[in-house]
């Protein structure tokens, strides 16, 4: 499933493109990556992260397994771990496991 977040991260355009996966059993069920969201109420550009982004598409993460993967525009490796707000929010939702991406391979929350 790091693959797969690698793959949701090629979308970002930013300079450090990150991807999430949400999996459970044998099924992906929803994508993310960091992009740009406009709000319409306040006409503001907003920063979405990638885990965040997958998690405002999924219905029920219950027992469901967070993938968070990045590359540099030049395909290196990045640090994935996700910051201090959406570790918060990551926390109070029923996750089985979160993995995210380093330089050196793959960390467990």
């Amino acid at each position: 499933m790091i693959s797969q977040a690698r793959r949701q991260a090629e979308k970002s355009t930013y300079l450090y493109r990150l991807g999430a996966v949400i999996h459970k059993g044998k099924r992906i069920l929803s994508v993310g990556h960091n992009s740009i969201s406009h709000c319409e109420y306040n006409n503001f550009n907003n920063s979405r992260h990638a885990e965040m982004d997958a998690i405002m598409n999924c219905d029920n993460v219950e027992d469901a397994v967070l993938f968070i993967a990045g590359i540099k525009k030049n395909g290196q490796r990045v640090y994935c771990k996700p910051c201090e707000y959406c570790m918060k929010i990551i926390g109070l939702l029923p996750f089985k496991a979160v993995y995210y991406e380093t330089k050196e391979g793959i960390e467990v929350l």
